[in-house]
């Protein structure tokens, strides 16, 4: 995966997250409600590596000069 991909990834994961439903805490056991968190928590931990990866991805390889995750060049006052 490349770093593009790592940050698609991310945001596909983060979707789901944010897909699941909501229980109902009037119907929901604790052992449910254990299980849920832990998918979620899972899930968000997962999302959280692809974003780190495509940050890392960036930084060390830019895409083009103009990547928004890379600082502005200093100016070579040798060179215009």
């Amino acid at each position: 995966m490349n770093g593009p991909e790592h940050y698609a990834e991310a945001e596909r994961i983060i979707a789901v997250i944010r897909a699941l439903p909501v229980p109902d805490p009037k119907t929901v056991t604790n052992e449910d409600a254990m299980v849920m968190a832990q998918a979620t928590l899972s899930l968000a931990a997962q999302a959280q590596v692809h974003a780190t990866l495509a940050l890392a991805a960036a930084t060390c390889h830019p895409t083009s000069p103009s990547s928004p995750l890379l600082p502005a060049p200093l100016p070579n006052p040798g060179h215009p």
